[in-house]
């Protein structure tokens, strides 16, 4: 379970300066993590690379995120950490 509108979804550490999120249940609403302690410079769709706008401050993250998931199965959210 996700930290944010009961999104299904699962985090995976790639590299020491790239994140995903993998989102299996998208949320209606923007995306908020509680909790991160890395700053996240940049997020972007992994289905077309389609950049996201994202708000980080007190250890929460926001990420404005379009309403339809790009994939029905799972949505993956590539982060630059």
């Amino acid at each position: 379970m996700c930290p944010w509108n009961g999104a299904r979804c699962a985090f995976a550490r790639v590299w020491e300066v790239r994140g995903s999120i993998h989102v299996f249940d998208w949320p209606s609403s923007r995306l908020e993590i509680n909790g991160l302690k890395s700053k996240v410079l940049a997020a972007y769709l992994l289905a077309g690379g389609r950049p996201l706008k994202v708000r980080q401050s007190e250890g929460k993250l926001q990420i404005e995120a379009p309403m339809q998931a790009p994939d029905p199965d799972v949505s993956v959210i590539a982060l630059r950490i």
